[in-house]
């Protein structure tokens, strides 16, 4: 049986019973043949190793070229292959898995590229994702007898090409929303934690799209249909949404600061905790919109809608009001300090518990409202003759 003439050094130690770094000590002093392969692996010549084989031992009673036991280099081989074999397996595994996967998202990626060309917008080419370059290093041997095969190394080589394409391709219509043209089709797009600040929205039909946790900063959104869009923990702080179609869109904890929503359509819409500072919603249409644990502190809401709205907990103060309807809203435990409610419409509204200490209250309607609780002071204007501690209002003075 024909045999290699050299040895890795995991098998030249396993050979002699001693530890691979015993026998990087060998080499080092020269009391054993060496060499290096491809400049960095280091190999041990047979024949140099008959001294320091134990007596008795397999490799020495066996016979075999230069006194090394035929048939233990023999299991070393069969090992060898049994590994090999593995390999092959899961090589061919993961590339299923990677086609399967590929032909999931190829719908959604078509799609994105079709509402691009019908805008005018050609789909800008994605740059290379990795360079093609020669594959020269060996793959570890593991303390095999021989290196792996050139056709193994191949086939690792493509199978991590496939990988980042995949990758790639996930991740293009993220890198591609700044290419958006405006009225583009994004019906039912699912676009969670999308990086889209910048994007060219405006008009764009979002409706019943996946915005969950995307950042839309300094995006054009005007005029949008985002009709049940998922907005949650959305960053659209300074976005543009004036006269945007937000009916029963969900933007819970959503970050609108100092956002225009000009005349938007948010009939119905979750904002339970969302962040409204500096917001400005003149003419809004809040109607039955879930409001609860907001945060509106200086927002503009003049003539805005609020009708039936659930305000509970949120906090409104130095918050702009003047001519907004409030007929039949949440307010218990809202907090309305410093408010500019002039004029407004609180007809049946429920404002037990609610803060209105500097409140301004002239001219509002306050038929059939709820005040038992309300907590008001000395600077809280209210209409002449207007007796709100017999609503069972509680003076903070």
């Amino acid at each position: 049986m024909a045999l290699d003439t050299w040895l890795s050094v995991a098998e030249a130690a396993r050979l002699c019973g001693k530890s691979q770094r015993t026998v990087h000590r060998w080499a080092a002093v020269g009391k054993v043949a060496t060499r290096k392969q491809n400049g960095r692996r280091r190999e041990i010549r047979r024949d140099s190793l008959a001294a320091f084989i134990p007596a008795g031992s397999a490799a020495t009673n066996a016979s075999g070229p230069d006194g090394v036991a035929a048939s233990h280099i023999a299991t070393l081989l069969a090992e060898r292959d049994h590994r090999l074999r593995e390999l092959e397996l899961a090589n061919a595994g993961l590339a299923e898995r990677l086609q399967q996967a590929q032909a999931e998202h190829v719908e959604e990626v078509d799609r994105l590229r079709r509402a691009l060309v019908v805008h005018g917008q050609e789909p800008a080419r994605p740059r290379p994702a990795v360079a093609l370059a020669r594959y020269e290093e060996p793959l570890p041997t593991r303390g095999l007898a021989r290196p792996l095969p050139r056709s193994l190394k191949t086939v690792g080589f493509f199978v991590s090409l496939i990988v980042v394409a995949l990758l790639g391709m996930m991740g293009r219509p993220y890198a591609q929303a700044r290419y958006y043209g405006a009225g583009a089709d994004l019906s039912g797009a699912r676009l969670t934690r999308a990086p889209l600040s910048g994007a060219n929205l405006r008009d764009a039909n979002l409706e019943g799209a996946n915005l969950r946790q995307a950042n839309l900063v300094g995006a054009l959104v005007g005029g949008g249909n985002l009709k049940g869009a998922n907005l949650a923990q959305a960053k659209m702080a300074g976005v543009s949404l004036a006269g945007a179609s937000l009916a029963g869109a969900n933007l819970f904890r959503a970050n609108l600061k100092e956002a225009s929503l000009r005349h938007a359509d948010l009939r119905g819409a979750n904002l339970e905790g969302a962040y409204l500072a500096g917001a400005d919603l003149y003419a809004a249409q809040l109607t039955g919109a879930h409001l609860s644990a907001a945060y509106f502190c200086r927002a503009r809401m003049q003539n805005a809608d609020l009708q039936r709205a659930d305000l509970r907990g949120a906090d409104l103060r130095n918050t702009s009001l003047h001519q907004a309807t409030f007929r039949g809203a949440d307010l218990r435990g809202a907090n309305l300090q410093g408010t500019d409610l002039y004029g407004v419409d609180l007809r049946g509204a429920d404002l037990q518990g609610a803060d209105l200490r500097g409140a301004n209250l002239a001219n509002a309607n306050l038929y059939g409202a709820l005040l038992s609780g309300a907590k008001y002071d000395s600077d809280t204007r209210w209409d002449p003759g207007l007796d709100p501690q017999a609503y069972g209002a509680v003076l903070m003075d």
